[in-house]
């Protein structure tokens, strides 16, 4: 009986792990990326900063916080000024905070570092 009350707990929190926290970027159906990917190039210590800025950019988006998101990115594009996800995401907190210039820049950035990365803000 307790094997079986363990085994239905570790079900329920596996699913829970699962399916309780969003997507990332799920409103604009974007898939979430590697942040660490295609960015050998720069020292690993600056990398690793960046990401910070980008990771915590990223939740503060998330959360709907655009200013905060918008000034973290901008951060790990000062320190990594190659980072075409940061770019592409600015360019998202720009056009949330209705900065349409500022988000066209931001997201041809991105188009200039990897074309796969659309120039075109959201509809």
């Amino acid at each position: 009986m307790t094997k079986l009350y363990l085994f239905s707990i570790s079900i329920l929190i596996a699913f829970l792990l699962l399916f309780a926290s969003p997507p990332l970027f799920a409103e604009e159906g974007i898939a979430a990326e590697n942040v660490q990917s295609e960015m050998s190039d720069e020292p690993l210590f600056d990398n690793q900063e960046a990401a910070l800025h980008y990771q915590q950019g990223t939740k503060l988006y998330q959360k709907r916080r655009y200013a905060g998101a918008v000034e973290e990115l901008e951060k790990a594009i000062e320190i990594n000024p190659d980072y075409k996800e940061a770019y592409y995401l600015l360019g998202y907190a720009y056009y949330k905070e209705g900065k349409i210039d500022l988000s066209r820049e931001a997201f041809n950035q991105a188009y200039e570092l990897d074309p796969k990365y659309s120039p075109n803000p959201p509809k």
